[in-house]
C-alpha cells in the first residue's frame, strides 16, 4: 500500500536532512575556530632551543 508523501512527512524529511548536513559543518567550524585561536595564541612563543630543531641523536 503506497501513498504519496504528504506535507508533514516532507517537512520531517527536510528537517532531518538539514540537521544531518549542518552537524559536520558546525563541528568543522568549531574545530577551525579553536585551532585558529591556538595558533594565534602560540604565534609569539619562541621554540624551546636548538635541541628542539635538531634531529634525535639515535637516528
Amino acid at each position: 500500500m503506497m501513498a504519496s508523501i504528504g506535507l508533514p512527512e516532507l517537512i520531517l524529511v527536510i528537517v532531518v536532512a538539514l540537521t544531518a548536513a549542518v552537524w559536520p559543518v558546525l563541528f568543522f567550524g568549531i574545530g577551525y575556530y579553536f585551532g585558529r585561536r591556538s595558533v594565534l595564541r602560540n604565534a609569539g612563543v619562541s621554540p624551546a632551543g636548538p635541541a628542539a630543531s635538531s634531529p634525535p641523536t639515535h637516528v
